[in-house]
């Protein structure tokens, strides 16, 4: 069973790939790391600077005790489609318009947060 708490664990796990399946760890953390800076740049604080080196590293890392499944579907969509794209223009499509929205919804709550400390 994948470790969901994991970010390296739950972005395999979502792409299909086993945890005992490490030959593209790197790779994947890469893709994952490129991911964080926007993730800052949407408002997520903990994202600043953030990066994983393995499976160590939690979603509680970097959402502290949010638990926004929006922001983790945000770092698989974006993986998925550098380390492992769909094979169809529609599938691409529906993906980047998941995204946009993703990526609506993450700046939304960063502003309502904002307004609300």
């Amino acid at each position: 069973m994948a470790n969901t708490d994991s970010i390296l664990g739950s972005i395999k796990s979502m792409l299909s790939l086993t945890e005992e399946a490490e030959s593209f760890d790197p790779e994947l953390i890469l893709h994952i790391n490129s991911v964080f800076p926007e993730l800052h740049q949407l408002g997520i604080d903990g994202a600043k600077n953030f990066e994983i080196e393995d499976d160590s590293s939690k979603w509680t890392d970097v959402l502290g005790d949010r638990r926004q499944a929006w922001v983790k579907s945000f770092v698989f969509y974006k993986v998925k489609l550098a380390f492992d794209p769909p094979q169809t223009a529609n599938a691409v499509a529906a993906i980047q318009e998941e995204l946009a929205h993703l990526t609506w919804r993450i700046n939304l709550q960063a502003e309502t947060e904002a307004l609300n400390e």
